[in-house]
């Protein structure tokens, strides 16, 4: 019930999320994982980390998951797959 959440006190940040606002403890000033990189625990300051190389992370990524498709390529902290270049792949 909302009295039960009440008394908990603040949500944390929840995963998907960060925010480095200085005495932000609740849910209030969270702002979405920035994309190209990951955040996968609660009550975090910053991303947990870089996306995996082969991997590609969008805003709000709690785990690399999304495999770089054939022909793209995606280097460390990838956002988006980017087209190999010609003759490669």
């Amino acid at each position: 019930s909302t009295a039960l959440l009440a008394a908990a006190g603040p949500l944390p940040r929840s995963p998907r999320t960060f925010s480095s606002a200085t005495g932000s403890t609740g849910t209030d000033m969270c702002v979405a994982c920035t994309p190209g990189s990951y955040c996968n625990d609660y009550g975090l300051v910053q991303p947990t980390a870089a996306c995996t190389e082969g991997f590609y992370c969008e805003a709000g990524t709690v785990l690399p998951a999304l495999v770089c498709p054939f022909g793209f390529q995606c280097p460390m902290g990838s956002s988006r797959p980017s087209l190999c270049p010609s003759g490669s792949h």
